[in-house]
């Protein structure tokens, strides 16, 4: 081991010459010369892989942790031999007329000796008791800061006053037009366990929205019958078809309602002619992984208006989109039906789920 350790004290006296010499009273060692040592330390490396390699992994299988312990505690012992900090702490049991001829007891006064040796003890046990008991930061001990430890980063949303984690060091990873991708280092507060979350953002958020865009749950009276309009649409993170409700961003100065009204035109040709509802609040589409989110607007479309008798869609040159009619009382069978020819976004078979129980259950 002292082969790879150029600089190490036993290393150094074995390769060198050692006179024993008298000063002031006090026999001392003397390095008189010191052997060519670039050989040695390349020979140690050299030996060294494959023992770090193959040789230690394989060994220290067989061997009891507890065995280590007691290694470890033996060499930790045998060094305080010569240690000047060890023999500081041994001075304040040691009666004056028995101290060691070292230079600095005639150099420095006892007491400044003793109140030194003191601090060091003092320094000592603080690092050890922080290791073994790591104490609350001020983040910890505040509530309100937290989890803003950190400005956040523009439209990136600012963590609860009950957030259960530390938050800190945010980077944008990556920032293109539509979205950017950040990565925030995070600590939680009891077990004081330590991460990096990823995750990605939109960068078209209007200024006074509080979400992203709008989901339509759109349904259709024509001919005596009730229809879900759904979309199917071509997805290429997913590589294939999807079937989703018609949705879209807010445009800046949008309401919700308005950008339900119009993505519900754009994208299947029909015109709503009666809004049922909104929701409220933040609806996330996928937390884990992004702050993407969106509210509810369900509406009613007049099949036999004449806005709805021959709709046309008003697509985006780079949207391949298909509008699909599904009754509402055969949607759950439309989903296991298209579950293996098409992606189906998950809201879209929760709500079909959810839709045929509270028809089969009644509360």
């Amino acid at each position: 081991m002292h082969g790879a350790l150029p600089s190490a004290y036993l290393h150094l006296k074995a390769l060198a010459d050692v006179e024993h010499r008298v000063h002031n009273g006090v026999m001392g060692e003397v390095i008189t010369k010191v052997r060519e040592t670039r050989l040695a330390v390349l020979l140690a490396h050299i030996l060294m892989i494959p023992i770090y390699f193959w040789l230690i992994p394989y060994f220290t299988a067989f061997i009891p942790t507890s065995l280590f312990h007691g290694l470890f505690l033996f060499m930790a012992i045998s060094s305080l031999t010569g240690n000047e900090m060890w023999q500081r702490i041994m001075l304040l049991f040691t009666e004056q007329r028995s101290y060691p001829a070292t230079s600095y007891l005639r150099k420095v006064s006892q007491r400044k000796v003793h109140a030194f040796t003191i601090i060091e003890i003092l320094q000592l046990a603080t690092l050890l008791a922080g290791n073994q008991f790591p104490p609350p930061t001020a983040y910890e001990l505040i509530p309100r800061l937290r989890c803003k430890r950190h400005v956040p980063m523009q439209n990136t949303p600012s963590p609860s006053d009950d957030c259960p984690y530390d938050l800190w060091d945010e980077q944008t990873v990556f920032e293109g037009r539509w979205l950017k991708t950040r990565q925030i280092r995070f600590r939680e507060r009891h077990t004081k366990q330590e991460g990096i979350w990823q995750s990605a953002h939109r960068t078209t958020k209007p200024a006074n929205c509080e979400v992203d865009g709008v989901d339509i749950i759109a349904v259709l009276y024509k001919d005596n019958k009730k229809y879900f309009v759904l979309v199917k649409q071509y997805r290429i993170p997913m590589g294939g078809w999807c079937l989703e409700f018609p949705a879209g961003l807010i445009d800046e100065g949008e309401t919700v309602e308005e950008a339900a009204l119009r993505e519900l035109t754009e994208e299947t040709g029909y015109t709503a002619t009666k809004v049922l509802n909104r929701s409220s609040g933040i609806q996330g589409l996928d937390p884990g992984l992004s702050d993407d989110s969106v509210q509810f607007v369900t509406v009613e479309i007049d099949g036999t208006d004449p806005r709805n008798t021959n709709p046309s869609q008003n697509l985006q040159s780079e949207e391949a989109i298909e509008v699909l009619l599904v009754e509402c009382d055969k949607i759950l069978d439309f989903m296991k039906a298209n579950e293996k020819n098409l992606h189906i976004e998950a809201m879209v078979y929760t709500f079909a789920i959810g839709y045929d129980l509270a028809q089969r259950i009644k509360f």
